[in-house]
């Protein structure tokens, strides 16, 4: 004969299998289902948001970069204006192949920033949009990277 597992002072405990709970308590069943779709969502509105963080990081380090050679073009653009020397062809000729070489860097930094195959800087998107509440009427955009 089969005996039933017992708890406590001889009293008898029940194992809860998961189709004996929802049927059992079908309002505390489903008030968990809600929460843990509430959860859900904030955890996917929470990865989104590190999403969009990670992605300004990464748009931000380009734009540092670019920031630091309009410096260096800024530079050579003010020295080669007030050049004392105006029949100094060479001088000129050097000051004009770094200008150009900035300037390339500028345009190959912004067409190789990306993140995740998404480019940032080259002016291909207008707008990247993030979902970051998780309930909301309108995703965040950024617009103009």
């Amino acid at each position: 004969m089969h005996q039933q597992p017992t708890g406590h002072g001889g009293q008898r405990s029940e194992h809860w299998a998961p189709d004996q709970h929802r049927s059992r308590q079908p309002a505390g069943y489903s008030i968990a289902q809600s929460l843990e779709t509430e959860i859900n969502g904030y955890t996917a509105a929470s990865s989104n948001a590190q999403n969009a963080v990670s992605v300004l990081q990464t748009a931000q380090g380009a734009i540092n970069q670019q920031e630091s050679i309009l410096q260096q073009a800024n530079s050579i653009a003010t020295q080669a204006a007030n050049s004392t020397v105006s029949g100094d062809t060479t001088a000129a000729n050097a000051d004009q192949q770094e200008f150009s070489s900035l300037i390339s860097q500028l345009d190959q930094i912004a067409q190789s920033t990306t993140f995740a195959g998404v480019s940032l800087l080259n002016g291909s998107n207008a707008a990247l949009t993030f979902q970051v509440a998780r309930k909301m009427p309108r995703p965040t955009t950024w617009s103009s990277l």
